[in-house]
Order: C-alpha cells, then structure tokens, then sequence
C-alpha cells in the first residue's frame, strides 16, 4: 500500500504548475504490478489529495470542474478519457491570504453551506458579497484596473476556484514572499470598498454634472438642490406657475413633476430621476446609462427652456380652464401645434369611435366623456 501511496504522490509531483491527463495512473494502477480494483482508486486518490486540494484544479476536456468531491473522483476512474488536473504550490503567503479571505467573505456563507470544502464556502460567500451590490457596481468599468481584476477573479472562482485564488488573485494584489496578513488585508479592503463605493461615486459624479451643466457650479455640489434652484429660476422669471404648464415631451414632463415634488432632503431623488428619464432605477446602470442621461437631461433642460418661454406668449399657447362642481379650477397651458397625418388619423377616429359607440348615451355624457379623455391626456386624471 505504501508504494501505491508512493506512485499517486509522484503522479501528483509532476502536476505541478503542469496540467497532466488522468488516464496514465489509472492505468498504471490498474495494471501489473499493482492490479488494484477500479472501486478503491477514488478513496486512494482523495487521501493522497487530500492535503494538495486547496490549490488543485481538474478539467474534463477544456471544462474546470467547480467541485472537487468523490462523486467527481468517481467519475474520473470510471471513464479518464478527457480528464486532466493541476496543481499549484502552497506557501506561507497564500496561508495568509486564506486567511484574510475567510475573515472578509464568512458573514457572507450561509449555515447551509458550512458543511461544504472550504473553496466551496469561500467562493459561495464571494459570490454573495458581489451579487449584493448594485449591478452598475458588479458592471462598470469606472474603477481601477486593480480592482477591475480583482471583480473578475471573484466571477473566475465559480468555475476555477482554487486556480482563480492561489493564482490569479495574488498576481492582481501583486503579492510577494514577503507579503503579510495585514499588507494583504489592507489591499483586500481598499478593492472591495472601491467597488461597492462605485454606486456613490455615479451619484457624486450626477451632482457634479448638473452642477457645471445647470450653471451653479462652485455654489453647491447637491443635484437636487442645483435642480430645484433652475426651475425656480425659469419659474421666476416668467411669472407663471410652471405646475400649469404641460411640456412637450413625457421626458421632460417627468423631469419636472419630479423636481416639483421632491423635498430638498429626499434621498432617493437620482433613483426617482434616473427611472423618470431612462426608466432604469440608478443601482441597474450600466456605464452607457450616465453617458445617455446626461444627454436626456440636457435635452429636457432645453425644452423646458424653450417651452416656458412659448407658453407665456399668448400666439404660441393653448390656454383652458376647467371648473367642475365641487373641485377646484384647474387651469392647462400646452404649446400650439399642427396636427400631422398620424394626428389627424387620431382625432378622426376619435370622433368615429364617439359617434358609432356612443350614440346610446346623453350628450352630457358624450361631454363628460370627451373632458375626461382631454385631461387625462394633460397627464392629470378626473374623478367619477
């Protein structure tokens, strides 16, 4: 037994840094001088492996195999044919990374899954701590390169655990022999907070555009506060209630309303106005997202602008009162405009649809029909 012990140590040795196929020492096993029963080899070889399995990687054709476990074994001696394994070299330093990595990621692994290998929990808990950021977090590429790698590596080690931390990973801390637990533990921190602080800092670069954009640059870094205080500014200097008007686009109507129904300490305004202007809360950015909303809101800045200044002169707006019993007068002001052929289309079969469908009806209720349809196309709704 010892020199069957002996024949798997040696097969493993040259392993080493060496990705080698399965299928020799089966053979050699299960062949003169030896002649062992194909039903032990999977607990000979687990023994043997048992102390190199932290840095060991095995494939089935250009597969990795996640899970080194029997059953895995099992099959390896059952048919070898497209099997090969790897195995790198422990050291102190890779003890120490261990280490920090279990310290970092075990809040994060689940009771269920203690009873798992140790790359297995360790690669669950990594998992689990990236999933729970917000995907412009997890995708973004408006982190260091650094920690771009190290974001990868974590994504690397569902397939390839143990090559993905005890070779990719101290080559992106670029660690050395003389690399200690604190040294590591350091770099470890810095990375993870640099990207679960990638969600503040879009929102810190959100309040700086408006900032340089909206022309309040140097007096506030808040974007609400910088928002609030432009549409005030066109407010002011036109002289009319801006909540009367209605814009010309849903975009730049939702950029308003939001703007005047946000409180200055809301803390959930990007989110509002990010699912306002793109229709993708702020945490499912992606780095094309900021790009496209800094061009829709400064597209909803110019209507509003342009809008505001034609609707407070008299040849170039519509202007209509509502006052309805028991409710308040309700005033709209909306830009004049030509009806297109779609339009027309529209208002033909409008009044088509009324006169067919609605011939059983009073006309008051014809007209209640007709004002209901007009203010919910205002953007407002009108009680039953």
């Amino acid at each position: 037994m010892a020199e069957v012990w002996d024949v798997i140590e040696s097969f493993f040795d040259t392993c080493v840094r060496s990705k080698q196929p399965f299928a020799p020492i089966i053979e050699t096993l299960s062949s003169s001088p030896y002649g062992l029963r194909k039903g032990v080899f999977p607990i000979l070889l687990a023994a043997v492996l048992r102390s190199r399995l932290m840095v060991t990687s095995i494939w089935h054709d250009r597969s990795p195999i996640s899970t080194i476990d029997g059953h895995t074994l099992q099959k390896i001696v059952e048919n070898p044919a497209g099997y090969s394994i790897e195995i790198g070299y422990w050291s102190p330093v890779l003890d120490c990374l261990w280490q920090v990595l279990m310290g970092r990621f075990d809040e994060y692994i689940q009771d269920i899954e203690r009873n798992k290998q140790l790359l297995s929990r360790i690669r669950s808990g990594m998992t689990r701590w990236l999933q729970g950021l917000p995907a412009f977090c997890r995708f973004t590429s408006q982190i260091s390169n650094q920690a771009n790698e190290f974001r990868d590596m974590i994504r690397k080690a569902q397939t390839e655990p143990s090559k993905a931390i005890f070779d990719t990973l101290p080559r992106v801390l670029e660690l050395n022999e003389q690399s200690n637990v604190d040294e590591i533990a350091t770099i470890i921190d810095r990375l993870m907070q640099e990207i679960s602080n990638a969600y503040y800092d879009l929102q810190r670069r959100l309040d700086v555009f408006v900032a340089n954009e909206f022309g309040y640059s140097g007096l506030t870094q808040d974007g609400l506060i910088t928002l609030k205080s432009w549409i005030s500014g066109v407010h002011s200097d036109n002289g009319t209630q801006i909540s009367e008007f209605k814009f010309s686009s849903t975009l730049t109507q939702n950029v308003v309303n939001i703007l005047l129904d946000t409180s200055e300490n809301d803390g959930s305004f990007w989110n509002q106005m990010a699912e306002a202007v793109l229709g993708v809360t702020l945490k499912d950015w992606n780095d094309n997202s900021e790009t496209r909303f800094y061009d829709e809101l400064r597209k909803a800045r110019d209507e509003v602008e342009r809008d505001v200044k034609e609707l407070t002169e008299e040849d170039k707006a519509v202007l209509f009162a509502i006052h309805l019993p028991d409710d308040e007068p309700r005033e709209f002001r909306f830009r004049s405009s030509d009806l297109s052929q779609h339009g027309q289309r529209l208002l033909q079969n409008f009044k088509s649809t009324m006169e067919i469908a609605g011939r059983p009806l009073s006309v008051d209720e014809r007209r209640k029909i007709a004002l209901a349809f007009l203010v919910h196309v205002m953007g407002e709704e009108l009680d039953d």
